[in-house]
């Protein structure tokens, strides 16, 4: 046999195997890698795996549903809803990957807010609807809101 054929049968099994080992590296892996958008009042979750079958949509209404009650929640933070959309996913035997992208940046959580009383005139009126970022993070000079639990 001539080099070059020697050369063409050692590599066939190495691309075999290659080719082989990338194709099952994503075979059965059960990863799903979600994407929640939100700006504060409107909330939209993207799959970026493909998904089969009645469960998975079943899976994705559940966490749409979530995602958007927890995006809305005073009380929510972003490892929250992470942790929320994770036990949703693992219920039906998958590893999410979750990342949450507003306007203020990736995990970055946005609030919608209305303004009542009249603390900061003239720059926000009562009753002047606002988009406020959730953070612990507060320097001096920065506007800041805080939740107050209506009385039953």
């Amino acid at each position: 046999m001539r080099l070059s054929n020697w050369i063409i049968f050692g590599l066939l099994p190495v691309l075999i195997i290659v080719a082989a080992s990338v194709m099952y590296s994503g075979f059965g892996t059960n990863k799903i890698n979600l994407v929640i958008n939100t700006n504060g009042t409107n909330t939209y979750v993207t799959n970026e795996t493909k998904l089969y079958g009645p469960k998975s949509q079943e899976m994705m209404q559940e966490i749409k549903k979530n995602a958007i009650a927890d995006v809305a929640s005073p009380n929510s933070t972003d490892e929250s809803i992470k942790s929320d959309v994770s036990n949703i996913t693992s219920r039906y035997n998958y590893n999410a990957n979750v990342k949450i992208v507003s306007q203020y940046g990736i995990d970055e959580l946005p609030l919608f807010a209305t303004v009542n009383g009249t603390s900061m005139v003239p720059t926000l009126k009562d009753g002047h609807e606002i988009i406020v970022l959730k953070t612990d993070n507060l320097k001096v000079g920065d506007y800041c809101c805080r939740y107050i639990q209506p009385m039953v």
